[in-house]
């Protein structure tokens, strides 16, 4: 901070000192642009969409998106009873008895509000480690947007808002695939989302169609975020159905991840993980992925095979460590070919590309690391004999 009360004057000996503090302001603003630009962007594009200003909050933009010329929203939306779909499932907000909950190695009792077969599925999102351990080709595979298509197909909003809402949905896929004005994607977001992706692509250059692609759709993926915050909020909203206690948008995916994951074992495979919309599977094969892909349409879900896995490390529920061999690395040289090859941008560091550019098509996150997790290795016989620990096996030849 300055040293001086800003009701004095600045002596002239000071001046350049003055000087550079301000310009430390003006850096730090133009940082704070350069990093939240495509947010502005985003608000702007919702405020185009609905009519709205910027100074309006994404959840208000959002809510008018869906809600406009509809009088009493909330007199259509449509609560279902969730046992009607999962039999068996109980919901009790007063609590369910813990004996009642399965035993069996992974299974975690959090809420104890609901049970489906022996299991917790939480309030939020169902997570699920059967055994920590070491596993070998483990196939990933992960819903596309789990919680919209959960409301999508319980019609929560009933049919003209919920209808309204699988266009904005369906519109930002669209809109992410956009490489080119007029292209399919390009067809279908205009057919999604109406002559506002005419109006924003007008004047873009072509080779700036790409990242004017991705701001909308971050834009459309900000919307479609409240939506769901405002379907479990516990404030009254447009968006809310005050008979909607068990936040059955959340619940529909966690019973469904469940019965998955049944099944799964059923057929003799071994569920490594599950984390809210995602499954893993050791020694996977192709007969369990077309399972998973025709078991998720059933359900209005589409599963994409997002990784393999060649040896992966689960430490618990929420943490595992993993050597990738195929999807993050097609993906991460298809963006290195678009970004240094056709768009010239050679001052970019490779990992840029990822972690800024892309951010949301990698899983990138932060594990802390204690002085424990540290080895030293000198020699090369050293590293061989690492080599043969199972318990390591899984951080060699990375």
């Amino acid at each position: 901070e300055w040293d001086r009360p800003w009701y004095e004057p600045i002596p002239d000996a000071r001046l350049a000192d003055w000087t550079e503090y301000c310009t430390n302001d003006v850096v730090s603003t133009e940082i704070t642009h350069d990093r939240l630009v495509e947010d502005f962007e985003a608000r702007e594009i919702l405020a185009k969409m609905v009519g709205g200003t910027m100074n309006d909050t994404t959840n208000s933009l959002t809510t008018r998106l869906l809600t406009h010329d509809v009088k009493d929203p909330q007199s259509q939306y449509i609560h279902t009873d969730l046992s009607t779909i999962f039999p068996g499932y109980e919901f009790d907000p007063s609590g369910i008895p813990l004996e009642r909950y399965s035993t069996e190695p992974g299974t975690k009792v959090s809420t104890m509000k609901s049970i489906y077969l022996g299991e917790d599925p939480s309030e939020g999102g169902f997570a699920n480690c059967p055994q920590p351990g070491v596993y070998f080709n483990v196939g990933l595979f992960d819903v596309v947007s789990m919680h919209p298509h959960s409301a999508i197909r319980l019609k929560i909003f009933g049919k003209e808002i919920t209808a309204r809402f699988e266009n904005l949905v369906e519109g930002r896929v669209a809109v992410k695939h956009i490489k080119a004005v007029g292209d399919d994607a390009y067809k279908e977001a205009l057919n999604r989302l109406g002559p506002i992706v005419e109006e924003i692509f007008k004047d873009v250059k072509p080779e700036d169609v790409k990242s004017k692609a991705k701001a909308i759709a971050n834009a459309l993926k900000t919307a479609i975020n409240a939506v769901y915050g405002l379907t479990s909020a516990k404030f009254d909203n447009k968006l809310r159905d005050p008979n909607n206690i068990d936040n059955i948008v959340a619940k529909y995916g966690a019973l469904f991840m469940i019965t998955l994951k049944h099944k799964v074992q059923e057929m003799g495979y071994t569920v490594v993980h599950i984390k809210t919309d995602s499954i893993k599977i050791a020694n996977y094969d192709e007969k369990i992925k077309k399972f998973i892909m025709d078991f998720g349409k059933k359900y209005g879900f589409t599963f994409e095979h997002e990784a393999t896995y060649s040896k992966i490390c689960i430490v618990d529920d929420a943490q595992y460590v993993a050597f990738e061999v195929e999807a993050d690395g097609e993906k991460l040289a298809q963006y290195l070919e678009e970004t240094f090859q056709q768009q010239k941008q050679w001052q970019k560091y490779w990992d840029e590309i990822s972690m800024m550019d892309h951010l949301e098509d990698f899983s990138i996150y932060v594990r802390p690391c204690s002085f424990e997790d540290i080895l030293e290795i000198d020699t090369y016989e050293e590293l061989q004999e690492l080599e043969q620990n199972p318990e390591f096996q899984v951080f060699c030849r990375i």
